[in-house]
């Protein structure tokens, strides 16, 4: 049941980075000021609203149904929802600004880092960073292959 639960958060996962990515550029929207940093910036706000309002119910509902009781300071966890405040608003500018591949790597290098300062190093782990710094290295110079084709 563990295999399930996993496989369906990778999928809800991908398919969330590409309806969120699909969201925030759109271009259908109401036009706020004149002035267009102004403009995409106000957007970006709006959507990161929208998506921490839509995420305060299942939060709720999971800590309803928790059966742990909670025994962490008031500030330590005001200190963590805004901790995740900061990493919804920088992962949204990726969106925004970026997309949602550059996001999968920027997790990708996260964890490949985390693993060498911790000191990881089995055959999988080993052959899972190759693969990383190999499809890495391989978006940067095929996105340079395709600007330079479109020239």
């Amino acid at each position: 049941m563990a295999l399930f639960y996993i496989v369906l958060q990778g999928i809800c996962s991908s398919l969330s980075s590409v309806w969120i990515e699909k969201m925030m550029k759109t271009d259908q929207r109401p036009v706020i000021s004149d002035d267009e940093s102004k403009q995409k910036l106000y957007w970006f706000f709006s959507d990161s609203l929208q998506m921490y309002l839509f995420g305060v119910p299942i939060y709720l509902v999971g800590s309803y149904h928790s059966d742990t009781p909670m025994t962490l300071p008031f500030g330590l966890c005001a200190c963590l929802v805004l901790q995740g405040v900061l990493q919804g608003l920088s992962l949204g500018a990726i969106f925004v600004y970026h997309s949602s591949v550059v996001r999968s790597l920027v997790s990708a290098i996260v964890i490949v880092i985390l693993t060498i300062e911790h000191g990881l190093f089995t055959v999988q782990i080993v052959s899972g960073i190759i693969m990383v710094v190999l499809g890495v290295i391989g978006w940067v110079y095929g996105k340079e292959d395709a600007v330079e084709i479109e020239k």
